[in-house]
């Protein structure tokens, strides 16, 4: 395969990866399973199949930052600071999407390990909102520790495997030595 294709084709991926959610791409994946990529599929997709057609709208999902609805103090700091911003921006956008901290009782233990005096507000975007302006006060330095342990703390929560909550504590120790 040449360079050009493989571009061609990373770019492809890009592309199907932010038009669609992940349960739209699985199911699309489990399609192709089941009717192949050949004459079963098309039959199926036309129709003609007894299954009637899939109809498929994909959802925009808007990554780009300028767009995206920030935390007041995030967005203040886009011109002064853009290294924190960028990083703010994705721990932000991160929040707002349920990636990390899902639940209120991870939210509310994360807030209050940054500053003592963190609470829960009524609805989540207030919550970051609240998190966001103690954050923006922070050097970079440790920003990128703050979020690099909220996103590992996510990674080991989705994993049941016992050899890998070992690796993630073993490279986390790593990384913070």
């Amino acid at each position: 395969m040449s360079k050009k294709n493989i571009i061609s084709l990373a770019l492809s991926i890009a592309k199907i990866l932010e038009d669609y959610t992940e349960t739209e791409i699985q199911s699309a994946v489990d399609l192709l399973n089941t009717y192949g990529k050949g004459a079963d599929l098309l039959k199926y997709l036309s129709g003609k199949d007894n299954l009637s057609p899939i109809r498929h709208t994909p959802k925009k999902i808007n990554h780009d930052i300028n767009k995206i609805a920030l935390s007041y103090s995030v967005r203040n700091i886009k011109n002064k600071d853009p290294e924190k911003f960028k990083t703010l921006s994705k721990l932000d956008l991160m929040l707002r999407n349920n990636e990390v901290l899902s639940s209120n009782e991870e939210f509310r233990r994360f807030g209050e390990a940054i500053t003592k005096d963190f609470k829960i507000r009524k609805t989540r975007k207030d919550t970051i909102s609240s998190l966001m302006n103690h954050l923006v006060k922070l050097p970079h330095d440790e920003l990128i520790s703050i979020v690099t342990n909220a996103i590992a703390s996510n990674d080991v929560k989705e994993s049941n495997d016992d050899y890998q909550l070992l690796a993630n504590f073993i490279m986390k120790k790593e990384h913070n030595n």
